[in-house]
């Protein structure tokens, strides 16, 4: 891992309200805001990737929701990639679930 990658992802995550949905060894993070026409892959990792990712996303109070099948759909995109409509309702619920979380915080 390049030096400047840690400092790269902590600065996208940190400018963008994610949510990291993850798997054994892999992470995805989500971003969405209302002037966005849907959610997209902000970044996405596996491995020791995958570790720092969730270890920023701890550090910085960003939800993380642990959804084996889904990340593994999520896996198969591409950063920057729009999630495709067959996927809205899972990813909605999803929101709703973390939503639901911090009102309990």
């Amino acid at each position: 891992m390049g030096l400047g990658l840690p400092a790269l992802l902590r600065g996208s995550i940190l400018r963008l309200k994610t949510d990291i949905v993850v798997e054994m060894n892999k992470a995805v993070a989500l971003q969405y805001s209302k002037d966005l026409p849907a959610p997209f892959i902000a970044a996405s990792g596996k491995g020791l990737l995958a570790e720092r990712m969730l270890k920023i996303a701890k550090e910085e109070g960003i939800p993380i929701e642990k959804r084996e099948e889904l990340t593994e759909v999520l896996f198969t995109l591409e950063v920057g990639t729009f999630i495709p409509e067959e996927l809205y309702e899972v990813i909605a619920q999803l929101y709703v679930t973390i939503a639901d979380v911090q009102e309990e915080l």
